[in-house]
């Protein structure tokens, strides 16, 4: 894992999605000074976990299942079921400062895909940053 970026960035990033993905990504961003946004159509973060039955368990054991910076408590099966697995989520969002940077825009209303342009980042490190709009 990198260390976080002592220096400020001058790109933003948009992020679709307030699940696991999406809030990882965003605080990888923000731990790195770019100033990162994620939008999420659901009222809760977390994605799939908040939609699943009461019996779900994760499949792969606690620890090969951590979100950045972020500890299980103490006391978690090492299987852990869906509420505890919501709950760690939800620990991350608030130790990390995760909610400020997720926006639901409601009521939620597709865009149209002209409406916006995506653009590729390509970065390495002999070639300076360039970015090219994609073509949809």
């Amino acid at each position: 894992m990198c260390p976080p970026s002592v220096h400020v960035s001058s790109h933003q990033v948009v992020v679709i999605g307030g699940g696991v993905a999406g809030l990882t990504a965003v605080k990888v961003c923000q731990d790195h000074g770019i100033d990162a946004h994620a939008f999420e159509r659901d009222t809760a973060l977390g994605g799939v976990w908040n939609y699943t039955y009461k019996n779900v368990r994760l499949q792969q054991h606690k620890d090969d299942f951590r979100l950045s910076g972020t500890e299980w408590p103490a006391g978690v099966a090492d299987f852990p079921d869906a509420k505890a697995v919501e709950e760690y989520i939800a620990k991350f969002v608030c130790e990390h400062n995760l909610a400020p940077k997720v926006e639901n825009p409601s009521p939620y209303t597709p865009t149209p895909l002209d409406a916006w342009t995506p653009t590729f980042i390509h970065y390495t490190q002999s070639t300076p940053l360039n970015s090219y709009p994609l073509s949809l």
